[in-house]
């Protein structure tokens, strides 16, 4: 080769490593400015804030709000409780002072309140039965504690304050904390409401990403895909060099679409959760493929395997993503907020996944100078090509047998059934789940619905407000 000739090829190798550490500078950059957002992460798990602005159930509700403000209330009961129980006054004063409250009833309230204007005791007692004094047929006239008749359980009733909406760690905190000063064992408490639900389910979707109170008996999901991502590519790789740059690429995906959450002022919820594990699975196989056609490049005696490699992988990789992110972004018609957010993200992030895979993790390639191990691929080669050889020699059956496995699975979808309480997300014995059962079980129901009942003009120009109030009335009993 000529002076001239080598002078060449090596400004051109300075080219390409002058570009491969721009590629791998911006890929640092944009890791950095992701950085910067992640922590600007919310979490956002309201069911009620699932549906679109024009759905007609929303729609419904907003005008429901134009007469009656929406609150956030918890409801607060305990094993011991009953109509007579001195705590509910003590607790009522303690976390009234709290700022996270703004309002406390207590079934003593309402039914002193409900006396004195003319409504019997008796009555007072039964018209708030099932709401927030358990029925009396669940408990026997003649069962007695400790020489005391069992009254039935009853339950307080907490409005939240902006700042305890805004804050329901806090809120809860405070919840507890006056209960047990008010004489009530915290193992005898029971809390439940939308807040301590959607609180619930963030503390999970917190622990999935880092389980800082028992990572080794309950470790983080996250956790887990990432040693997961990591071995697999050492293991199928056989280098730990190419395993890390190959993790490193995966996850550089999925945290930049993570962050572009909180900067275009979206929120994360149980369901997008999930889209970082699975940008790092796609990742890492779209980066082991092409580290596979770059083995098999320099096993073929390429000059430069390297581009070889992206000039074999560019299509296939393309195909793969491409119909991916066709059918994740086909979710963003579904008129459920967080599935939209997690089709628009995650489509981005497959796009995003293929540019890394073919100009992000090439560069890397193309710096670390790890040489490409091309005995290695060739011993592979030899059991894949027989793997290759069985699966052409009987493709019709293998064809047919996933037709018919295809069909069999498909006629199971018609069992298939969609869930929406959400204390079946959560194990039986869930603090959650034993706080609602109790609820259930000993006062009444904790979801409800509202009844929004529109009179004319002419039933109120012929009837009474007293008369409105009795047909009210009678439609409560019918519901």
């Amino acid at each position: 080769m000529t002076t001239e000739g080598m002078h060449g090829m090596w400004e051109k190798v300075n080219k390409t490593r002058i570009l491969s550490l721009v590629i791998v500078g911006s890929m640092f950059l944009g890791l950095i400015v992701a950085a910067r957002q992640l922590p600007q992460i919310r979490l956002q798990n309201k069911l009620e804030t699932w549906l679109s602005k024009d759905d007609e159930q929303v729609r419904a509700l907003r005008q429901k709000e134009l007469y009656f403000p929406a609150e956030e209330r918890i409801l607060v009961s305990w094993k011991t409780s009953s109509l007579r129980d001195p705590r509910s006054s003590a607790f009522r004063d303690r976390i009234s002072q709290s700022p996270y409250i703004t309002k406390v009833r207590t079934p003593a309230d309402i039914v002193q309140q409900m006396t004195r204007w003319k409504v019997e005791e008796e009555e007072a007692i039964r018209r708030l039965t099932g709401v927030l004094i358990g029925p009396q047929e669940l408990v026997l006239e003649t069962s007695t504690v400790d020489g005391a008749i069992v009254e039935p359980h009853v339950s307080c009733v907490l409005t939240l304050s902006a700042q305890g909406v805004s804050n329901p760690a806090a809120s809860l905190e405070a919840i507890h904390a006056a209960a047990v000063q008010s004489g009530i064992p915290a193992d005898e408490l029971h809390i439940d409401g939308s807040q301590v639900t959607s609180h619930a389910i963030d503390q999970e979707v917190v622990k999935a990403t880092w389980n800082s109170v028992d990572p080794l008996r309950r470790p983080p999901v996250f956790a887990i895909a990432a040693l997961a991502g990591v071995l697999l590519a050492f293991v199928l790789l056989r280098s730990v060099r190419i395993g890390l740059m190959v993790t490193a690429s995966a996850w550089f995906t999925a945290l930049v679409t993570t962050a572009l959450i909180p900067a275009v002022g979206h929120t994360m919820n149980m369901v997008t959760i999930v889209m970082p594990t699975l940008l790092v699975v796609l990742t890492i196989s779209g980066a082991i493929h092409v580290a596979n056609y770059w083995r098999h490049a320099a096993a073929s005696g390429a000059s430069n395997p390297i581009k070889e490699a992206v000039r074999i992988g560019w299509w296939p990789c393309f195909l793969a993503n491409a119909t991916t992110a066709i059918g994740l972004l086909s979710l963003t018609i579904s008129p459920l907020s967080p599935i939209r957010d997690f089709g628009t993200f995650s489509t981005i992030g497959t796009m995003l996944s293929f540019v890394v895979v073919i100009v992000g993790f090439p560069a890397m390639l193309r710096l670390s100078n790890v040489p490409p191990n091309a005995k290695a691929k060739k011993d592979s080669n030899l059991i894949w090509s027989r793997v290759a050889a069985q699966v052409s020699r009987r493709r019709k059956a293998i064809v047919l047998s996933s037709i018919v496995l295809g069909t069999t699975a498909g006629f199971g979808l018609q069992w298939l059934k969609t869930e929406i309480k959400v204390g079946r997300y959560f194990p039986d014995d869930a603090r959650l789940n034993q706080d609602s059962r109790f609820l259930e079980e000993n006062i009444g129901g904790t979801s409800s619905f509202d009844l929004l009942v529109h009179f004319g003009s002419e039933y109120e120009d012929n009837h009474f407000f007293l008369d409105r109030m009795t047909l009210i009335r009678e439609i409560e009993d019918a519901v």
